[in-house]
């Protein structure tokens, strides 16, 4: 796989799309003690191959080309930053094992985004990767299925500590991963899914995204994870509103928007209406009556008090990359992970205990200029009449947004090497869409018609 990837960008991402669910399937066969870790790095190790292979080849894509030559700067005081804190981390934990991997942690997405800058530029290419990953992603979801309906495998179950929940008069009830490696990711793949779903019905042109949203949206509640089914839903409202404040809404965009509204509602009403509460959905629908108490108590807990007691603890400069991530525990012993504490569970105490107050204003300097970049960009395709490449650009920005909502508040999916990589892979191909859109045009090399006029004699003055 390393080899593959290695020899194209193109085969390479389709074989990182490939070891999102290949990577869970082996380490559930492989039991071998150790072997875990390895198999969870799989996608990280086929990243790092693509753009080694991209490198070699002379295809690295500047962001001067892209027009995103202001995120130069920011970059590399984010990737200094990062440097730095992992020598921190190493002289605060004595361990190699735990700042390597906050490096690679931080280093994929970047490195993901330089894949995307070069597999960008071709629109048909982003959109055959996309149906790829659902193809692959709905493989592992659907798996789901046969859970459901009783059959018993070791490729059904999870990794590590089963996760359950309770419902009324039938107890404990187990969460589903499909083949994924345990529920907090699945849920995220049927979280993409769904916006991906959301990006084709925008499109007007895929009716297969009809079937596929309702698998991923079951998918994602039999998953117990509540924040992947707010997190379509924060990209839907975005997206289109959005869209119009542009001047994209144009009718294929809101018939798609209007399509895909009633779908999920229509779904939404028929699981609630056939769900008796001793069932295992009806226990899944139960939990989202209380997620408006649990979602408050949880902002207010990891976006207020726990960046607060983060810096506190480490202090306003970072303890080190890696001393937050989930995996620490396994590298350096429980004593490390207590070294940042409760509040950095969510993603913004983990940035405050790693990068630091330092680090938090280069990640959101970087933020801002992509933003500042898209929105652009998606006034240009607004004025120029370019729906198709608005419509992308603004999904794209509001995928990564909803996103970036959900690390804010919980972490635990976005510390797999895939979904790091990813969604750096699909910043990458909306920047380059956006340099796309905002370039010249190239000046016409046709031959212009002239007219000669000869003068036989001077003319009369």
């Amino acid at each position: 796989m390393l080899v593959v990837a290695a020899s194209s960008t193109r085969r390479g991402v389709m074989v990182l799309i490939l070891s999102c669910v290949l990577q869970d399937v082996i380490r559930k066969l492989d039991d071998a003690p150790g072997s875990g870790f390895l198999w969870t790095a799989l996608a990280g190790l086929v990243l790092i191959a693509t753009v080694v292979g991209l490198l070699l080849r002379g295809e690295r894509r500047t962001l001067q080309a892209s027009r995103a030559d202001r995120l130069q700067g920011p970059l590399i005081a984010l990737v200094v930053i990062v440097l730095l804190q992992a020598v921190v981390a190493y002289a605060r934990v004595r361990s190699l094992a735990v700042p390597l991997l906050g490096v690679a942690m931080y280093l994929f997405p970047l490195a993901a985004l330089q894949v995307g800058l070069v597999v960008g530029r071709d629109r048909q290419t982003v959109e055959r990767l996309l149906g790829v990953y659902v193809t692959v992603a709905c493989i592992g979801l659907g798996a789901m299925l046969l859970s459901r309906a009783g059959v018993t495998h070791p490729l059904l179950d999870g990794v590590g500590k089963e996760l359950v929940t309770y419902g009324a008069r039938i107890g404990v009830v187990r969460l589903e991963q499909g083949l994924f490696r345990a529920p907090e990711i699945a849920g995220w793949h049927a979280s993409m899914v769904l916006c991906i779903c959301l990006y084709w019905a925008g499109q007007g042109r895929r009716r297969v995204w009809i079937p596929l949203m309702i698998l991923a949206g079951l998918a994602a509640l039999w998953t117990g994870r509540r924040k992947w089914l707010l997190t379509p839903a924060l990209t839907f409202m975005v997206a289109h509103v959005g869209a119009a404040l542009m001047g994209l809404n144009r009718s294929r965009i809101a018939a798609g928007g209007l399509a895909a509204a009633v779908l999920l509602v229509g779904t939404g009403w028929f699981v609630v209406a056939t769900s008796d509460t001793g069932t295992v959905t009806g226990a899944h629908v139960a939990r989202l009556t209380l997620m408006e108490d649990h979602a408050s108590s949880r902002v207010s807990a990891l976006a207020a008090r726990g960046p607060l007691d983060v810096i506190h603890r480490v202090g306003w400069l970072g303890g080190g990359v890696g001393i937050a991530q989930q995996g620490t525990r396994h590298l350096a012993g429980r004593h490390a992970v207590e070294i940042a504490g409760w509040g950095a569970e969510g993603g913004l105490g983990q940035i405050l205990a790693e990068l630091g107050i330092p680090g938090l204003l280069a990640s959101l300097l970087v933020a801002s200029i992509v933003a500042s970049l898209l929105v652009r960009s998606i006034r240009h395709c607004a004025h120029a009449g370019a729906s198709t490449e608005g419509w992308f650009l603004v999904w794209g920005s509001a995928a990564l947004l909803a996103n970036a909502m959900a690390f804010l508040l919980a972490k635990q999916a976005f510390g797999d090497p895939f979904v790091a990589g990813w969604l750096g892979l699909l910043a990458g191909c909306c920047v380059a869409r956006a340099g796309h859109v905002m370039a010249p045009a190239p000046p016409d090399t046709r031959a212009a018609t002239y007219r000669l006029r000869v003068l036989t004699s001077p003319p009369a003055s």
